[in-house]
Order: structure tokens, then C-alpha cells, then sequence
């Protein structure tokens, strides 16, 4: 991988991130002061797992180029549902 492909799938690997936080703010800022996902045996725990694991998922995927852009993925007033096994 060449210099100026890492640098650009940093950038949108970043934009994806960001675009996640400002959605979480929006619709979610409650989650950055409970963190219940830290709590053993909840559901908020599982949920968190799972999206974690769907991150590294799509990270992956968009790193060995199985998909050409990681941020259509972002979310907006209406996150896209999808699944991720």
C-alpha cells in the first residue's frame, strides 16, 4: 500500500468517526455520561460488543478494498440498519 493510500484511508476512516460522533451527540449524549456498556451482563454491554465488532468488520473490509468508501456508511438523521456477521 502506497503512502498516499494510507493517508487517505486514514482520512476517511477519521471522517466515518467523526461523523459517528456528531451523530451520537445529536441523538444519543446520554451514552458519553452512562457508559452502560461497561456494566457486566447487560444488553448495553452486547450492544456494544457487537458494534465494535461491526467497526473492526468494515474497517477491514474497506482496507482490503472490499468497499471504496467507508463513510457512505456514516450516519445521518436516520443511521442506515444493516447487519454484520
Amino acid at each position: 500500500m502506497k503512502m498516499d493510500d494510507t493517508i487517505a484511508n486514514l482520512s476517511a476512516l477519521e471522517r466515518r468517526a467523526n461523523g459517528i460522533r456528531e451523530w451520537l451527540e445529536k441523538n444519543g449524549r446520554g451514552c458519553f455520561e452512562e457508559q452502560e456498556h461497561i456494566h457486566a451482563e447487560t444488553k448495553g454491554k452486547i450492544y456494544w460488543h457487537y458494534g465494535y465488532m461491526c467497526a473492526l468488520v468494515d474497517a477491514l473490509n474497506f482496507l482490503r478494498g472490499d468497499t471504496d468508501d467507508v463513510s457512505s456508511a456514516a450516519p445521518s438523521d436516520s443511521p442506515p440498519l444493516g447487519k454484520c456477521n
